[in-house]
């Protein structure tokens, strides 16, 4: 599923907003905000960004 929001975001240029908890899925955003308790507490951009797999695409 990664893959497919990477292709979307890349290809097609569409915005796409994912909520996680999950670290690894998160690293796969160009930006990365951290909320606690309803407050933005870390907004940044992702320079060590993976890149999913599209080969099976």
């Amino acid at each position: 599923m990664l893959d497919t929001f990477q292709q979307l975001n890349e290809k097609h240029k569409r915005t796409i907003i994912l909520i996680t908890h999950e670290r690894y899925v998160a690293e796969h955003a160009q930006r990365i905000i951290d909320i606690r308790d309803g407050e933005i507490i870390k907004d940044e951009k992702n320079i060590n960004r993976r890149v999913a797999n599209h080969s099976h695409i």
